[in-house]
């Protein structure tokens, strides 16, 4: 009986491994470098600054109740003299599997969480992915077209930081440089506000999305 109890539990475990979330973990060396992440699906973007002299870099993918995970990849590249990370999807696979009528009818969950040199310089460019940028301070260009931007901001930070969206809010609880309130909401605005001098170029650009500077 104990024997047929093991055969059920390895099943089971096996059954469990081929239908749960697929998670990479890369150790990304940077050498100065600036790194430029195109992560076009994901749904939340953690970026938050380290004193390490490399990216360690998290993704949990789910897609499809994991159905389809394997067509995950992801796509590391330096040979341009930056590092360029690329998520991708193998739709074309999927669409075999599923046939093209039902290819807008899956859900995908894939979550990145990044621990980066706090000097990075760095882009990301994603379609409604949320990013959270914590005490990071390198130059900047993060882009989201319908998620938000939310980031803490280290109090000596000398930045100046353009802002972008279009029909989402501004949220701050910032002292700038520029003649703000304290507390300050914007909506729908193109601005471009000075820290502590502003040496740094940081642009943080949504369209439906909000954007919330915090202090850290």
């Amino acid at each position: 009986m104990r024997k047929l109890y093991l055969v059920a539990a390895l099943l089971m475990a096996t059954a469990f491994g081929a239908f749960s979330q697929k998670i990479i973990d890369k150790k990304i060396e940077v050498n100065g470098q600036k790194a430029k992440m195109k992560l076009s699906f994901a749904d939340d973007i953690k970026v938050e600054a380290w004193n390490n002299d490399y990216i360690g870099f998290h993704v949990s993918a789910n897609i499809d109740t994991n159905k389809y995970n394997e067509y995950y990849g992801l796509k590391i590249d330096n040979s341009s003299g930056k590092i360029e990370i690329v998520e991708d999807v193998d739709f074309e696979a999927i669409k075999e599997k599923v046939g093209s009528k039902n290819l807008c009818n899956f859900e995908m969950d894939i979550n990145y969480s990044l621990k980066v040199p706090r000097n990075l310089n760095f882009e990301i460019e994603t379609i409604s992915g949320e990013v959270e940028l914590i005490g990071c301070e390198g130059e900047m260009e993060i882009n989201s077209i319908s998620g938000f931007i939310d980031y803490s901001i280290p109090e000596k930070l000398e930045a100046k930081i353009d802002l972008s969206t279009v029909t989402g809010d501004v949220y701050s609880n910032i002292n700038f440089d520029n003649p703000v309130s304290h507390d300050i909401t914007w909506v729908g605005t193109k601005r471009k506000l000075s820290l502590n001098g502003g040496t740094r170029d940081v642009e943080l650009k949504t369209v439906s999305g909000d954007i919330f500077l915090r202090k850290l």
